[in-house]
């Protein structure tokens, strides 16, 4: 019994210690895994009775769910991922830069965890699409899923305002042009693409969050490989998921999105509660795209609810 409690203690501090301090460095999970071409952390006891399962959003990894992951680990099993060409997963080709594949890694990073429980999935912006393709095409995993949690969401192309509106510059088609045809330039251009695609991201974001969010915030987006972007920003205009949300009548969910939003606004998350009646819609206050960093307690309060709800 002390040890099992201190082995929570100190799983805590290692995901949080490095967010203290005055030297900013990235939060770090103690348990890290690979399988194939993807990098995924585990924190928690396998044999809980749920296993909650994060899935980040655009330009972002796994430690963008690091406040989160802290708070539940103690209770359940928890797995964050980074996405194909996202955070310590190896670089893809733009073309490989899509939903579907997206959501065939989580797939492949369930099944090489060997989860046999009851999951609740918790996807963000990018990763939202990602957990609604997964469940449409995993019927096996759909069954077992006791919940949902979306957040900064969307079941349609995103909105035309703030990302989709990045598309429409012309300095992104020069860079799609050589992030597809000339990869061995791709380096060549990072700082060009930072500078366009960086202050956007981060202008969705209400810059509530304290500074070290911040700085976690800017440096994903600065380690996300050129083709990624580019990639990624191409799908995200063109998906549709509103097939999907026809499948989780009888899943409980819950939706959440920044009342500030400008990428995924209020307006996408009420089309997504309209079409999934067992969904509930949140709409925090003074809040933008980034609300695991923003306001990760609206964020782990919601995930807590789902999981009361699922436990008998």
């Amino acid at each position: 019994m002390v040890f099992a409690l201190v082995t929570k203690k100190f799983r805590a501090w290692r995901i949080a210690r490095n967010t203290r301090g005055q030297e900013f460095k990235p939060p770090q999970f103690s348990q890290g895994h690979r399988v194939g071409k993807l990098r995924y952390y585990t924190e928690g006891d396998e044999n809980s009775q749920f296993t909650l399962v994060f899935v980040h959003g655009y330009t972002l990894a796994a430690q963008a769910w690091h406040v989160q992951v802290a708070a539940f680990a103690d209770q359940v099993r928890c797995i964050a991922m980074d996405l194909r060409g996202h955070g310590k997963s190896d670089p893809v080709p733009a073309s490989e830069c899509n939903i579907p594949d997206a959501a065939d890694d989580v797939m492949a990073v369930l099944d090489d965890a060997g989860v046999t429980t009851p999951i609740i999935l918790v996807g963000h912006s990018l990763g939202t699409m990602v957990v609604l393709n997964f469940l449409r095409r995993y019927p096996q995993f759909r069954l077992r899923c006791r919940g949902v949690v979306l957040v900064s969401a969307s079941a349609q192309p995103f909105a035309s305002e703030g990302m989709t509106q990045l598309l429409k510059l012309p300095i992104v088609n020069s860079l799609r042009h050589v992030a597809e045809e000339n990869p061995e330039d791709v380096q060549a251009l990072r700082s060009a693409v930072t500078n366009v695609v960086a202050p956007v991201v981060t202008a969705a974001a209400a810059l509530a969050h304290e500074e070290d969010m911040r700085k976690l915030h800017i440096k994903l987006i600065d380690d996300t490989p050129l083709a990624t972007i580019i990639g990624f920003l191409d799908d995200l205009q063109e998906e549709d998921e509103t097939e999907s949300l026809a499948q989780l009548s009888s899943i409980p969910g819950a939706v959440l999105v920044g009342a500030d939003d400008i990428f995924t606004p209020v307006a996408s998350s009420e089309y997504i509660v309209q079409h999934w009646p067992a969904a509930r819609l949140t709409v925090v206050p003074s809040a933008g795209h980034m609300l695991p960093l923003e306001n990760p307690a609206a964020v782990n309060m919601a995930i807590s609810a789902m999981l009361a709800a699922a436990t008998p």
